[in-house]
């Protein structure tokens, strides 16, 4: 409750973290251990969504392979391991990911419902991806439903879309 919080938090949209923090923080008495625990949770659950991310667009052992090297990233590694906003940042950019893949490939609806949730997500721990994925998308999908009148070629051009945005966020 007592914390200043500095002037540039409440300028800028990208104000999740800092409040997430704070909530911790007064719930636990500011406990970094459970910050650190908190990324430690978002960056196990990153090999799964990748997992989840590939499946779509290939087979068992490819996703497999994607998802064991996503665990072994190593600054994932190690951001998982610090009370930062990167693993969570990461965590709802792959939740994108995944909620794309899931759209065009008309998948579940739980893993549509990542899309939504990883822009929102993606607004409060980095505003100028949300802003980027705001555009691109839409922009993807365009081209995609433009592009896929030719016959048999509308996953291919929609994966295709998908890699245009995920070369774009990098």
């Amino acid at each position: 409750g007592a914390t200043e919080w500095p002037r540039r938090v409440s300028a800028v949209i990208d104000f999740l973290y800092e409040h997430l923090v704070g909530i911790v923080y007064y719930v636990t008495d500011d406990s970094m251990i459970a910050m650190r625990c908190l990324n430690a949770i978002a960056g196990a659950m990153i090999p799964v969504l990748v997992w989840k991310t590939a499946k779509y667009i290939s087979d068992d052992e490819t996703a497999r392979r994607a998802a064991i090297w996503s665990a072994m990233f190593p600054t994932q590694f190690y951001y998982s391991c610090l009370p930062v906003r990167d693993s969570l940042s990461t965590f709802a950019i792959v939740l994108v990911f995944l909620g794309m893949t899931a759209v065009t490939s008309n998948g579940k609806g739980k893993d549509i419902l990542a899309l939504p949730i990883g822009l929102a997500l993606t607004a409060g721990f980095r505003a100028y991806v949300f802003t980027v994925l705001a555009a691109l998308i839409p922009l993807c999908w365009i081209a995609t439903a433009v592009l896929s009148k030719s016959k048999g070629k509308g996953r291919f051009i929609a994966k295709i879309m998908f890699l245009g945005v995920v070369a774009a966020v990098i």
